[in-house]
């Protein structure tokens, strides 16, 4: 398989440390290597928070809005 494009609706919660766990830099590695391959990569933007892959350089985060008031 050639895929063109990556999205995956997940990510994690990285609270407002900087350092990523060793499973997230594995992701992080993984991103960047599809990228270099020519692949885009979309994740979700997350849900009031910083979300990782989302947060990413390479990735293209998506989002979307509701109105609370009804």
């Amino acid at each position: 398989m050639n895929p063109h494009i990556i999205t995956c609706s997940w990510g994690s919660d990285t609270g407002t440390s900087a350092a990523l766990s060793a499973a997230n830099q594995a992701l992080a590695a993984a991103i960047a290597a599809a990228v270099a391959a020519g692949i885009t990569v979309i994740f979700s933007a997350g849900n009031g928070h910083v979300g990782f892959p989302g947060q990413h350089p390479d990735v293209i985060s998506a989002g979307g809005v509701f109105n609370e008031r009804g």
